[in-house]
């Protein structure tokens, strides 16, 4: 335990939580979830990005579709994913835009169609997140090692508060159900850990709903901000202005972790217990079967601070011609935080 900070214990069976000079708190500056597929190119303004350290969390960035008139599937992702000033870029890979609408000759009325739920067309999202370059005059609230030397809590921040922190239990080929009572769930960061290094974990588009192919526990994290405070009968509280709750240790807040790049190969964390942002990040195919298969949901393996990205839940069962599948790598950003931090 630190010298000095905030320490907060929730009664909740897990271990208290300290904020202390070293603590990186993040907030929440942008959500993106409308990229246009009419051009290959997105910018989004990140507001206030002049005043934060920068963190991309990538949620959903890879999907498969069908080419048009055929039955040849191929992938389109974002790619290149970055921070120009105050703008957060991406595109999409040339070939995989290029064959989505119909490659040489194509036109609109040429363009691919989604394997997995048309009605998500839409559904690539990228969130960022940062934490305070150093405070603003005027502020007050919480500071630990010195005004905009290290952490602060002050009126004016939107933190990302952790909503759900469990260890649940999932038998072979199971599914939990997040509590309805958890706020916002859908525009949620959920992270996850299981026990079992054999278990392949996923998780539904919408955060709702995880997913097991053995049986296994399963430490989960949920953080959101789009939600109302609720002050707790004792601790710490702070309030803006306008009289609203803009801080409570009722909820621990979010840390920063690190950015990985998850492969089939599997990827080393900088964390000796991972926990992973678990959105539905890529589908993937199998191709076992002739002409009719499964498209996939993304799952992961967790084995010590390893993380592989495998075939996850059967999404949709789909007509494809499996002998023009591409051959299809997935190397799909993501994000890690410390396990020991929360648990």
């Amino acid at each position: 335990m630190s010298d000095y900070g905030l320490f907060v214990d929730l009664n909740d069976g897990f271990k208290t939580f300290e904020i202390t000079s070293k603590s990186r708190i993040l907030t929440k500056l942008l959500s993106t979830n409308n990229h246009d597929l009419k051009k290959r190119d997105h910018s989004f303004t990140i507001p206030e990005a002049d005043k934060y350290n920068l963190i991309i969390v990538p949620k959903v960035i890879s999907r498969l579709y069908q080419v048009s008139r055929s039955y040849a599937v191929r992938q389109l992702r974002l790619e290149n994913i970055r921070v120009e000033g105050n703008q957060l870029k991406c595109n999409w890979d040339r070939w995989g835009i290029h064959w989505f609408w119909g490659g040489p000759g194509g036109g609109v009325s040429d363009r691919g169609t989604f394997l997995y739920g048309e009605q998500y067309e839409n559904v690539y999202k990228i969130d960022v997140y940062g934490y305070p370059k150093q405070a603003t005059s005027g502020d007050y609230g919480l500071f630990i090692g010195g005004l905009g030397n290290a952490v602060e809590i002050t009126q004016q921040s939107k933190l990302g508060y952790c909503v759900f922190r469990k260890k649940i239990s999932i038998s072979a080929n199971g599914t939990y159900a997040i509590p309805s009572t958890v706020p916002s769930i859908d525009k949620s960061l959920v992270f996850i850990r299981p026990t079992n290094q054999n278990a392949v974990v996923s998780i539904s588009r919408d955060n709702k709903n995880i997913y097991s192919n053995a049986q296994t526990d399963i430490y989960v994290l949920v953080f959101t901000t789009d939600f109302t405070l609720v002050p707790a009968d004792y601790g710490l509280h702070i309030y803006n202005t306008k009289g609203t709750l803009s801080y409570s240790s009722n909820y621990l807040p979010f840390l920063v972790g690190a950015n990985i790049t998850l492969t089939q190969w599997g990827v080393t964390t900088p964390f000796a217990r991972p926990m992973l942002q678990a959105n539905e990040c890529a589908e993937m195919i199998d191709r076992v079967y002739q002409d009719w298969t499964y498209c996939k949901a993304g799952g992961y393996r967790f084995q010590g601070n390893t993380i592989t990205i495998q075939q996850g839940r059967n999404l949709e069962w789909v007509f494809v011609d499996t002998s023009a599948i591409d051959d299809i790598t997935y190397s799909t950003p993501s994000y890690v935080i410390d396990f020991d931090l929360y648990f």
